[in-house]
């Protein structure tokens, strides 16, 4: 399992990261007292989560949490994380009040985009490498 958080430098935001691991184990690693989380929290049906191969989750305070359940190590699992990637910018946009793709709101998408994805997979190879 690979885990990790990173903020924002412009937006009041927070992100988990947790990557490799059934939806189940994702619990003990984002769930506090101020943020309790459920199975139902973070999957479509709880009752058949393991078919799940990712979920980008908006919880109410400004956080975000992207799960995949396979390291992003195949053009698949690479996908599926940037799938999840793409739910998570338009949540976040959601979250700063300007969820609309519009002419005037690409490049700021592509933006977002851009700093998730390189965040992640900076983030990832960090953790990769020390083993």
């Amino acid at each position: 399992m690979v885990k990790f958080t990173f903020r924002h430098s412009q937006y009041p935001i927070k992100v988990w990261v947790v990557m490799g691991c059934p939806q189940k184990e994702v619990i003990p690693v984002i769930s506090t007292k101020a943020i309790p989380i459920t199975l139902a929290d973070i999957c479509h049906d709880p009752e058949d989560h393991d078919e799940e191969v990712g979920k980008a989750v908006m919880f109410k305070n400004g956080c975000f949490l992207i799960w995949t359940r396979d390291l992003p190590t195949t053009p698949l699992t690479i996908s599926n994380l940037v799938h999840e990637i793409f739910h998570t910018a338009y949540q976040i946009r959601t979250w700063i009040g300007a969820p609309y793709l519009t002419d005037e709101s690409e490049e700021d998408w592509a933006y977002l985009i851009s700093w998730l994805t390189e965040t992640i997979f900076k983030k990832y190879e960090t953790q990769r490498r020390r083993g």
